[in-house]
């Protein structure tokens, strides 16, 4: 049965959140690096938590900031498998065949819906990642189960109805 594709965008006004969010923390590094004057070991304790916050929180700014302004989708659902371009490493194109199991789940209270694949190393073999990427799921990897994690705050549409559209081509 020929079922029609299925587009999803990033939820727009969530990524406005999450930049606030973002600004807010890189804020707090700035005020951590420039505006507590400790003498001694104080005080580069507190430059290293700056540099490592304004960094970390300088990069969620610019990578939701690139989001808003380029309007590619989140997640393609088609006859070939689902595309997944809703978090920062993006697994691509992952065939029916290959996924395992897809299901819901909580990690520290975010709302997310977990892919298993066939494969344990299908998103790190197959997406093109720099070194930062390969860390980040290197990391997640040994967090959870899922090898391909989409948050709720990234998509526009519940994660309860992604998961059912999702099981309704497996099964097709």
């Amino acid at each position: 049965m020929q079922q029609s594709e299925l587009v999803i965008y990033p939820s727009n006004r969530k990524m406005l959140g999450l930049g606030l969010v973002s600004l807010i923390f890189c804020a707090l590094g700035a005020f951590f690096l420039w505006g507590i004057e400790e003498e001694g070991s104080s005080q580069l304790y507190f430059n290293v938590i700056g540099i490592v916050v304004l960094v970390f929180f300088g990069l969620c700014f610019i990578y939701l900031l690139s989001r808003l302004f380029v309007k590619k989708p989140a997640i393609i659902i088609r006859e070939d498998g689902l595309f997944e371009n809703a978090s920062y490493v993006g697994a691509g194109l992952i065939p029916w065949e290959e996924i395992r199991e897809v299901y819901i789940y909580e990690y520290m209270g975010q709302k997310m819906l977990g892919i298993e694949t066939k494969d344990p190393d299908f998103a790190l073999k197959k997406t093109k990642l720099n070194g930062f990427k390969k860390l980040l799921m290197k990391a997640n990897k040994g967090l959870v189960k899922a090898q391909i994690s989409i948050p709720q705050t990234t998509i526009s549409v519940p994660l309860e109805e992604l998961e059912e559209s999702i099981k309704r081509y497996i099964q097709a």
